[in-house]
């Protein structure tokens, strides 16, 4: 009886899942579907265009949020969760988490203030997974925040670790609830939190990253109505503090890329919006762009000559990227070439993508959505290295 009572609610957990998995992707879908259905079959003035715009672009970077989430906690449950450690200033990283959540925050009168140290915050971390984690727990404080309220992001340099701490002056929480916060697929009962939405899973993927750094974190609340605050802890390293640290993004800063002005691009990607997307992207960068909607396409297109970089989805019919690209790097040894810059772009986050993209002969590995101009300057950078090796 136990082990039916135990089945019985694995499947209505489930039930409850799917519902409002579909749930949360139907309803950004729905606006996104009736705005653009409105823009191209109706007259509008410039201030609903950019209403509509503004719409489109909100629904589609909540789709994107959902799908990111769902894909981490595949990883997370598996066991295929890694991190790329550097060392990592957190001062900025900070500052960069609460400055992508203010337009959001305004639309809700809500205000965010950050508090960030005078002295340098460096860990060794993955700066991506930990921008990931505050960004989090700043998009949950604005979420149970009432409009017009306040979200503090602070930042500490204790003696052996750094702390980020996010209050609100939310609906808080009662003692009952506080131990089950973490949970997956956890969610506040009131019907207040209920109009939230969402899929209960944010504040556990940012739990599982937090422990990968060797850290903590706790959260704390006085009570229903009296907000919360999330204490995030990250172990220093052994180094001397203050140490001064180039990120990629500074490095590139210092030694700005070059411009696409003159290179000629080879894309391949097999669906037709995204190549569309992302040619246009390139050429109003300044690029020629050699589009190919396959691997045969692509082999014909670069045994042409005259292509400087390649940009290739992975995922396509009859021959994959890799494979692909394997062959390009044999053709230019036999023809004595030096090797053609490349960027691998795949839709699929599996661990081991970027180990094989690099041993068929890419130098970089970027996972689908990518901004088009995230893409550029991924491009620039790759191109500003193989002009300038480091020795």
């Amino acid at each position: 009886q136990a082990a039916r009572q135990d089945a019985d609610a694995a499947n209505k957990a489930k039930d409850a899942l799917l519902a409002s998995v579909s749930h949360e992707l139907r309803t950004p879908l729905h606006a996104i579907q009736g705005w653009v259905e409105m823009l191209r079959d109706a007259p509008m003035n410039a201030e609903r265009r950019a209403h509509a715009f503004a719409v489109i672009d909100r629904n589609i970077r909540a789709q994107q949020q959902l799908t990111e989430d769902l894909v981490d906690l595949a990883a997370a449950l598996s066991g295929r969760m890694s991190l790329e450690l550097e060392a990592v200033n957190l001062a900025p990283l900070t500052e960069q988490a609460v400055s992508s959540a203010v337009p959001g925050a305004v639309l809700r009168g809500q205000t965010i203030i950050a508090l960030t140290p005078p002295i340098g915050c460096t860990v060794n971390g993955d700066p991506t997974r930990l921008l990931q984690v505050i960004g989090n727990l700043i998009s949950n404080a604005c979420k149970y925040s009432p409009d017009g309220g306040t979200i503090t992001v602070e930042l500490r340099r204790e003696l052996s670790h750094a702390e980020i701490i996010v209050r609100d002056t939310g609906d808080g929480m009662s003692a009952d609830e506080l131990p089950y916060v973490f949970d997956r697929f956890h969610r506040a009962s009131t019907s207040t939190t209920r109009r939230q939405g969402g899929l209960g899973i944010g504040l556990s993927i940012a739990r599982h990253l937090v422990e990968l750094h060797g850290g903590v974190i706790v959260v704390e609340s006085e009570g229903p109505g009296k907000g919360s605050s999330f204490i995030v802890s990250i172990p220093l390293p052994a180094f001397a503090p203050g140490k001064a640290v180039t990120t990629a993004a500074e490095a590139l800063m210092a030694a700005p890329p070059p411009h696409l002005l003159g290179l000629t691009i080879l894309l391949v990607e097999d669906h037709e919006d995204s190549r569309d997307l992302l040619q246009s992207a390139l050429e109003m960068n300044g690029a020629q762009v050699v589009a190919a909607g396959n691997s045969a396409e692509a082999l014909a297109d670069f045994d042409a000559g005259g292509v400087d970089a390649i940009i290739s989805d992975i995922e396509m019919p009859d021959e994959d990227g890799f494979t692909m690209m394997r062959k390009i790097r044999a053709l230019e040894r036999l023809t004595r070439r030096a090797p053609t810059p490349a960027i691998a772009l795949s839709a699929h986050q599996f661990s081991s993508a970027g180990k094989h993209a690099v041993q068929a002969g890419f130098q970089r590995f970027i996972t689908k959505p990518v901004a088009p101009g995230s893409l550029v300057l991924a491009l620039t950078e790759m191109l500003h290295e193989a002009r300038h090796p480091r020795h």
